[in-house]
């Protein structure tokens, strides 16, 4: 955003600019909400932990919310000032709530692939068994007259 000495913060640029961002939050939120797959919300996090830092730099930029409502509603700084401290709070839950999707899936994923081995293991040990016994069966006592 252009701030110029003599124009002041270009406030209608970064007042659409934060709108357009909280639009797409909203959205991106949305989804977050409706999935219950870890595969499609661990994207959606990353897009979101990277939507919020791009948006709050943005919001605390010069010609951010401060400007904005300072310029016109001053007797709302204050508020602006606490809503401000918590970005810092949000975007540490967007990457540690990244960091779990990941781990839970990549945990999920080695257990069920090491689930899948021993049970393939075990059922190729069992067929074995079973032939053994077959062939035992067929050779001496069927086949063998024993």
């Amino acid at each position: 955003m252009h701030t110029d000495e003599t124009e002041g913060p270009r406030a209608p640029d970064a007042q659409a600019l934060i709108a357009e961002e909280h639009e797409r939050l909203r959205v991106l939120l949305d989804r977050l909400n409706a999935s219950d797959d870890l595969r499609e919300i661990l994207p959606r996090l990353i897009e979101l932990k990277d939507l919020l830092a791009v948006h709050f730099a943005h919001e605390e930029a010069p010609d951010g919310m401060h400007a904005l409502i300072g310029d016109t509603a001053p007797r709302l700084l204050t508020r602006v000032d606490r809503l401000m401290k918590e970005h810092e709070g949000f975007l540490r839950s967007a990457i540690e709530l990244t960091s779990r999707t990941r781990s839970c899936l990549d945990e999920t994923v080695a257990g069920i692939r090491t689930d899948i081995r021993k049970l393939s293991a075990e059922l190729s040990d069992h067929d074995r068994a079973e032939t053994e016994i077959l062939n035992d069966a067929l050779l001496t006592d069927i086949g063998g007259n024993g």
